[in-house]
């Protein structure tokens, strides 16, 4: 499946020396109100997202490091949708976080190829 993320508008660059050690923290929640629907729309239509984002899994510490999921067939002792499990994890003050997935998701191969078009 290949997904597009469109944004339609002025791509500033952050540059810390004129607008101090926040950038442009303003632009950036331009970008993150934009994507976030599209996002949304993706974890609605693509099979294995949709699953991460409703089925239950147990998540347990590998010897390795990171964390392996195994699915449940519903809510369970210990158990929480991945999307859950990671969005805690990525906890920035009380916003929870679902960045890129830091162990890769049952199912999910992430690549992100960036293509600018103007």
């Amino acid at each position: 499946m290949e997904f597009r993320l469109l944004y339609e508008g002025p791509l500033r660059a952050e540059r810390e020396d004129t607008y101090g050690s926040r950038g442009r923290a303003k632009d950036k929640q331009e970008l993150r109100k934009c994507f976030h629907p599209q996002l949304r729309e993706l974890w609605n239509m693509h099979p294995n997202l949709k699953a991460l984002a409703n089925n239950y899994y147990y998540r347990e510490q590998k010897d390795s490091g990171g964390f392996h999921y195994t699915p449940v067939a519903g809510p369970a002792s210990n158990s929480k949708k991945y999307i859950d499990w990671i969005a805690d994890d990525q906890r920035i003050g009380k916003i929870r976080c679902f960045l890129l997935p830091p162990d890769p998701a049952p199912g999910v191969a992430v690549q992100l190829p960036i293509k600018y078009s103007m």
